[in-house]
């Protein structure tokens, strides 16, 4: 917050009272703008939409995002979002429309199907 200018003292009651309100204005504007960075700083989400990209977003904790592999309307669709069970761990939830059929690719990688 910017320091109080002492000319306002002279001033009417009504501007000061503007010159108030906007002051909580910016500071309301301010806060929710380093909200929306936090919210969108891949370092504090557990979600980050194109985490090689030059400028990553995050999208915040425990955001769901889905996936269409097909027809919307024969529920070929899968969400993902990261939980925290019991114990503290956290782990990748998945969830679809429908059964769904998990391949092992490699040690660090898995292919996930819809079944039809």
């Amino acid at each position: 917050m910017s320091a109080i200018d002492p000319r306002e003292a002279k001033l009417p009651v009504w501007a000061r009272k503007h010159i108030e309100s906007l002051r909580r204005r910016v500071e309301d504007a301010e806060s929710d703008r380093d909200a929306a960075l936090l919210a969108t700083d891949p370092a504090g989400s557990d979600t980050v939409l194109d985490a090689y990209a030059a400028i990553p977003v995050g999208l915040g904790k425990g955001t769901i995002v889905r996936f269409r592999l097909g027809d919307e309307n024969r529920q070929e669709w899968v969400d993902v979002h990261v939980v925290r069970i019991h114990d503290g761990r956290r782990l990748l939830q998945v969830m679809a429309g429908t059964s769904i059929h998990i391949e092992p690719r490699a040690t660090n990688v898995i292919h996930v199907e819809v079944s039809r």
